[in-house]
């Protein structure tokens, strides 16, 4: 019994000893030069990548596309009021037109973006 509870109060002591090192390891790890370049440099890139997304967004809101798109949603809305099913069947293939648009032109300002 003696030997079992010997033995278990030192793996405790090693388990504590390696938790201290481990914490020191990775103290150092943090406070270290490189460590904080590399955590400056990936908030850098987060921020830039973050700020190209909304460039984006803005430029496709701000599009003539996605002003006909708006357009055309409206149409969808006021043609399955006043006329039914059919009329709206063919507003909604035009609305699908424009947003193969839209996506069209999203794709090329994310490749304008890529190129800056």
């Amino acid at each position: 019994m003696k030997k079992q509870k010997k033995a278990g109060v030192t793996l405790v002591k090693e388990i504590s000893a390696l938790g201290r090192k481990m914490e020191g390891v990775l103290t150092a790890a943090v406070q270290n030069k490189e460590t904080k370049a590399v955590q400056a440099e990936l908030s850098r890139s987060v921020k830039k990548m973050g700020q190209r997304i909304t460039d984006a967004l803005d430029a496709a809101r701000k599009s003539e596309e996605t002003r006909q798109l708006r357009l055309q949603a409206e149409k969808v809305f006021m043609v399955g009021k006043k006329e039914g099913a059919e009329a709206a069947r063919k507003v909604r293939s035009n609305l699908v037109t424009g947003l193969r648009g839209l996506a069209k032109e999203l794709s090329g300002l994310a490749g304008k973006i890529d190129q800056k």
